[in-house]
């Protein structure tokens, strides 16, 4: 059965929304989730007054204090995975600064189900031969998948509402959705790797 390709932060949980208040405490920065949310975080600060050190200390900083205060960005998504997994092998794949350790212990958490975890070092080390289908949220990485041939579903945030749909990219707002598509793909495009493994 097809392999799906489901990256962690702000696709399965609000890593954002736990960032903005961290950027609050930490440089008095008032943002909205909606509205004011980029996906390069430097873009958020005056030109200049933070530099890339400054930015990974950030992350860390949030890995360390705040991961495991993160919420589900859909409280359905648990269910979603369960039903995903009887017709599909599940790989979720992050370049999370997390430990595989912090990262297990949030998914234990939620009672999530899923067949691998895949931690790379960059986020283009994410794209896999065996992967066919991918769920994403960094517009960066977006547009290198589609380039690869992969289909990829849009989990639809503030930073890639600019994102076009095409033969290769669909849109989606929750995690009905994205499960909706999953068997559309599936069904409609005959993708090949339709084989579930065993892990």
């Amino acid at each position: 059965m097809q392999i799906i390709g489901i990256d962690l932060e702000d696709t399965m949980f609000g890593y954002s929304n736990v960032l903005l208040k961290l950027l609050y405490r930490e440089y008095g920065l008032e943002l909205e989730f909606k509205d004011d949310v980029k996906w390069h975080l430097p873009d958020l600060f005056p030109p200049g007054s933070i530099n890339d050190d400054q930015i990974k200390e950030l992350h860390k900083k949030l890995v360390k204090e705040e991961y495991q205060s993160m919420e589900l960005v859909d409280p359905e998504l648990p269910k979603v995975f369960d039903r995903l997994r009887k017709d599909f092998t599940i790989y979720i794949v992050t370049s999370s600064f997390a430990t595989d350790e912090q990262i297990i212990q949030l998914l234990k958490s939620f009672n999530i189900h899923y067949d691998k975890l895949v931690h790379v070092h960059h986020h283009s080390e994410k794209i896999m031969k065996e992967v066919g289908i991918y769920v994403e949220d960094n517009p960066d990485l977006i547009a290198e998948l589609a380039q690869a041939g992969k289909y990829v579903i849009v989990y639809e945030r503030p930073w890639n509402k600019e994102i076009q749909e095409s033969s290769h990219i669909t849109k989606a707002s929750n995690w009905e959705e994205v499960a909706k598509i999953v068997y559309k793909l599936a069904a409609e495009k005959n993708i090949n790797h339709l084989r579930k493994l065993k892990i």
